[in-house]
């Protein structure tokens, strides 16, 4: 696939629930209560649902590697509530065999204010440098 810097990619709309953040907090073995107990999504849940979106509107070929990942939250988001996210790419630097494509998202809640913002970095391998 060809990346294209500066275009932005609607990343839709999703909703998280309460089965869907008990679901993260198992898997990360995380045992606070606080999110239960206050109805609240715990950020890198949104960045995990993010990031499953990222990959899959992409369509990175294989050997691709998730190098970084910077976050920044700016609000609570309540369990149910509307989140709608997009991504924009930079442009790709190569070195070698290898293209480092950074992107930053952004999630926004309903009324457009900006929840959470992030900035990661995936490293592609460019045609024929896998061991397919």
């Amino acid at each position: 696939m060809l990346l294209l810097p500066d275009k932005e990619i609607d990343l839709g709309q999703f909703t998280l629930q309460r089965t869907d953040v008990d679901d993260y907090l198992e898997a990360t073995s995380d045992c606070s209560t606080i999110y239960a107990n206050l109805s609240i999504i715990p950020p890198l849940a949104l960045v995990a649902h993010t990031l499953k979106e990222i990959l899959e509107r992409l369509a990175l070929p294989p050997g691709t590697l998730h190098a970084t990942q910077e976050v920044k939250c700016i609000k609570v988001v309540n369990v149910g509530t509307k989140i709608r996210g997009t991504l924009s790419l930079s442009r790709p630097l190569q070195r070698g065999d290898w293209q480092f494509v950074p992107a930053v998202f952004i999630l926004r809640g309903t009324n457009d204010e900006i929840m959470l913002t992030g900035k990661t970095t995936v490293i592609v391998p460019l045609a024929g440098t896998t061991n397919d």
